[in-house]
């Protein structure tokens, strides 16, 4: 029989360290493809002096509507509580997040031209996820015209994916 002292485990070289990821990694992903902080920063300029930019700023914001909802003032705890990177900020920019920060770049949104960084993205989207815009409309609302292409996509997908067990269905989408 074995003595206690051999059964100790022996002493742990590694440590576990765990960071909440979310949704964030898939969120990151899409937004890179579509190059939307550099539209961002060609479209609402910050100043030199800025510790977080504008872009990123507004990044934040954008995967925080996606990720958690929650308000302005608890931005900056919403991302402490993810890995650092998660959304689109370093370690020494999360320091120096402020809702006061975040109402700035709000504030330098709202002064841009919004329908031409609108276009911008929708000809991005268009360009790196093939969507053909033979099939959309002009609607008089311009933000329309992105949820009309949005629509039309997820409809193709799952028109495709579910063809088979629609036994012949067809799924259509009007006009929005």
């Amino acid at each position: 029989m074995s003595s206690p002292q051999e059964l100790s485990p022996p002493k742990a070289r590694f440590s576990l360290h765990s960071e909440r990821l979310g949704p964030l990694p898939l969120v990151n992903h899409f937004i890179e493809r579509i190059g939307l902080e550099a539209l961002l920063d060609r479209h609402v300029p910050s100043d030199a002096r800025c510790a977080v930019p504008h872009a990123r700023a507004l990044g934040v914001l954008l995967r925080s509507i996606i990720v958690e909802r929650e308000p302005i003032y608890r931005q900056q705890e919403t991302v402490h509580g993810f890995a650092c990177g998660m959304f689109g900020i370093g370690s020494e920019e999360m320091n120096h997040l402020s809702d006061d920060r975040l109402g700035r770049a709000l504030d330098r949104l709202f002064d841009a031209d919004r329908a031409a960084l609108l276009t911008e993205v929708a000809l991005a989207v268009a360009e790196r996820f093939g969507v053909n815009f033979d099939e959309c409309h002009n609607p008089v609302r311009p933000s329309a015209s992105l949820v009309a292409i949005v629509a039309l996509q997820a409809a193709r997908f799952a028109d495709a994916r579910h063809r088979r067990s629609l036994l012949g269905t067809r799924r259509t989408i009007g006009s929005i």
